[in-house]
């Protein structure tokens, strides 16, 4: 089944003239089950669509399924608005066209394609923020698999990640930039300091001012890299926004490539790298510094800790001691 079921319900989220009560909907299912499982976890959907099946849904689950239906019929309706403007028949493809309604140009497709992608990227951050404002009331959502591998991570929040590197779609685009967030930790963070001691300040509840100090560098050290990773793996998009990464399948054409050109985001993967290494040298440095037997315990017993090199001592002078004589 699928939590969209009817004409009515798409009108009510969706603006899309000349729907008649005998359209055939998009397929949602198919959508569900390519964009939105994996957001809400089987166990939320299935509860949700459990309680909309049955028409037992709870004031929070009702607001959850209108968050949820705005971007499933926008991105249902993307995904087959080729076919539902063409159509295949036993000589081929033809244009979908009457004399009363003549098929859309291609400017109009296009712009078309464009709002139903955009009111998909909108409602996915609508959904997602909703879930994180009202997490306490889904604790189906909090045990799942997909919220709990954040927990994993030193950045936990897609806030706190765009207050260290600006995200457009902060909710959607930290969702999708958990897929290099581990690799990130593994290839700079712990080969840098020590898993062990890495694994300790991400268990920290309460840090000291120092271990804040750290924290928020490798914090900043973590959100530059992944950036940077992002551009090499992932379909992509700069603007004044901020930084985003987009969906492969809604973004095809644009794909991997910052809509001005490649070499803007040669550039960002340089300046990304750079800044990383910068914020992950701070706190190295920082460490070395303060650790001792009782700051830092873990790093400052590790093979990781480097001793600060004592002050240099002042040259002697040559002369010092020797009298000097007039005639």
């Amino acid at each position: 089944m699928a939590l969209i079921k009817t004409i009515d319900e798409i009108k009510a989220v969706l603006k899309i003239s000349n729907l008649d009560d005998n359209t055939s909907i998009p397929d949602v299912e198919s959508a569900e089950e390519t964009y939105f499982i994996p957001l809400l976890g089987n166990e939320l959907y299935e509860q949700i669509q459990a309680a909309y099946d049955g028409n037992s849904l709870n004031p929070d689950q009702t607001k959850l399924l209108s968050k949820i239906q705005k971007p499933l019929a926008a991105i249902a309706f993307y995904d087959e608005l080729a076919i539902i403007h063409g159509k295949i028949t036993e000589a081929g493809v033809r244009r979908t066209t009457t004399d009363s309604m003549p098929a859309a140009y291609r400017w109009e497709f296009e712009s078309v394609k464009d709002y139903l992608s955009n009111r998909y990227y909108q409602g996915i951050e609508s959904m997602l923020k909703f879930l994180e404002s009202n997490k306490d009331k889904f604790p189906v959502w909090v045990d799942g698999s997909g919220y709990k591998r954040r927990t994993r991570y030193l950045l936990k929040d897609p806030i706190e990640y765009s207050d260290n590197y600006m995200l457009q779609h902060p909710y959607q685009t930290y969702n999708s930039l958990l897929g290099v967030m581990g690799d990130v930790e593994s290839i700079y963070i712990n080969p840098s300091i020590g898993k062990a001691f890495f694994d300790s300040l991400k268990a920290l509840v309460t840090p000291s001012d120092d271990e804040k100090f750290v924290i928020e560098k490798l914090k900043k050290s973590i959100a530059h890299f992944c950036i940077k990773h992002a551009v090499e793996k992932l379909p992509v998009e700069i603007s004044d926004a901020g930084f985003t990464v987009k969906n492969g399948t809604v973004d095809s054409k644009d794909a991997g490539k910052d809509p001005a050109n490649g070499d803007q985001l040669n550039l960002l993967m340089q300046a990304c790298d750079r800044d990383g290494n910068t914020y992950l040298t701070a706190a190295i440095d920082y460490l070395n510094a303060t650790a001792s037997e009782s700051a830092f315990t873990i790093f400052f017993e590790s093979d990781f800790y480097v001793a600060p090199s004592p002050p240099s001592q002042p040259k002697p002078d040559p002369n010092a001691g020797k009298k000097i004589f007039r005639f």
